[in-house]
């Protein structure tokens, strides 16, 4: 039997007037904060380490990427990924590159590199680094719903379960990438690109205090869909 969950459903923005709707994560809209999380797609073939260079570049949840010389493109060439502002050893690099970053004209189905970063110039200036956990399927896109920064919401250590009909009941906390917009959730739900497992899996990253990087569409009020997670490569690189 399900565990009760006792959470406070609504969106969490600070202090808010309770009187007036506080904007959703997933109402299309974009906002004026910051742009730090996109997308890269590498634009050399069998691109390894800090040779890959050429990229392209798109700004996660916006329409537009304000491109280094102010263009505002759905994607922006970039001439050299710069490394430099991260802790990872080359050899970290090479595994990151070859393994997570697909080469865009073949990418088909594959998911991008999602890093945290900025432009600069030609550059793209990376300072984080977030790897799909199964990179060889679906893509993010504007059918695959936004891309959310999410944490575990709940000060119950037990409070993430599964349900006879495999839904996973969690709560957790969520923040729209370049965006202000925050919410919480309490269900985890599968799709076409994640199985009920993949999506247990999730919620106990989740709960042992892990952040991630979620894909999916906002299913109702309280369930968001897993269509894509990532996790961030550790500023020393993976052990």
């Amino acid at each position: 039997m399900r565990k009760p969950i006792s959470v406070l459903l609504g969106l969490l923005v600070g202090c808010v007037d309770p009187d007036v709707p506080a904007p959703s994560p997933d109402d299309g809209k974009e906002d004026a904060a910051p742009v730090e999380y996109f997308t890269v797609l590498s634009m050399q073939r069998d691109c390894i380490g800090v040779t890959c260079q050429e990229a392209m570049v798109s700004a996660v949840n916006r329409t537009l990427t304000t491109c280094p010389g102010g263009a505002q493109l759905q994607a922006c060439l970039v001439h050299a990924i710069d490394w430099s502002e991260t802790a990872f050893e080359e050899t970290e690099i090479e595994r990151i590159t070859s393994r997570w970053l697909p080469y865009a004209p073949a990418a088909g189905n594959l998911r991008p590199l999602i890093v945290r970063g900025r432009l600069v110039k030609s550059a793209l200036v990376v300072a984080e680094a977030w790897v799909a956990f199964e990179p060889e399927t679906s893509v993010i896109g504007a059918d695959r719903g936004i891309a959310v920064l999410m944490r575990y919401g709940s000060d119950d250590p037990t409070a993430c379960d599964t349900d006879p009909r495999n839904q996973t009941w969690c709560p957790v906390e969520e923040t729209k990438l370049n965006s202000t917009r925050r919410g919480s959730r309490l269900r985890l739900q599968p799709s076409a690109t994640s199985d009920a497992t993949e999506v247990a899996n999730v919620a106990g990253l989740l709960r042992d205090g892990e952040q991630l990087i979620i894909v999916g569409a906002e299913t109702d009020s309280v369930s968001r869909r897993v269509d894509a997670a990532y996790g961030q490569v550790p500023p020393g690189g993976f052990e």
